[in-house]
């Protein structure tokens, strides 16, 4: 149940109800409602209660341990995690699932679907790494290129 693992995650970082509320905005009332298991976070209270737990919505939604974020203790660990390859790869798939699942509805129209959906894909996680604020390390020094060659 949901509300069991917001407050094992809760009483893991050692913070009390209030605390947690007045973290990710919200008022103590909520946390106690969703702990009690008579209202569940939605949305972008899920999220941010999340990161504020340092789990993924995932493992608070359905408990699952095989999320990518397990044990994410710091700030750093979460930039660190997010300029990897393995985040990379899941930004990648994500986005072309919605890309092709999209063109499918005939959402958007697209004459390359394979080529385009390369091309979105990189140049996300491009903009993704600039709103976040992470620099791209040697290793993802060559997106920039390959990005500017495709556009």
């Amino acid at each position: 149940m949901i509300g069991h693992r917001i407050k094992k995650a809760r009483l893991d970082k050692q913070l009390t109800q209030s605390a947690l509320a007045n973290v990710i905005g919200v008022k103590s009332q909520s946390v106690h409602q969703w702990e009690a298991g008579t209202a569940n976070p939605r949305g972008d209270r899920l999220s941010k209660l999340a990161m504020a737990l340092t789990v993924t919505p995932q493992w608070l939604q359905f408990g699952d341990e095989s999320t990518p974020i397990k044990n994410v203790k710091t700030f750093g660990e979460v930039e660190l995690f997010l300029s990897s390859n393995e985040f990379k790869s899941y930004v990648n798939e994500a986005m072309t699932k919605t890309i092709i699942d999209s063109s499918r509805m005939g959402w958007l129209q697209l004459s390359r679907p394979d080529m385009t959906v390369d091309v979105i894909s990189d140049y996300f996680y491009l903009r993704l790494n600039e709103i976040v604020g992470i620099t791209l390390n040697a290793n993802n020094s060559t997106d920039k290129e390959v990005i500017n060659k495709r556009i």
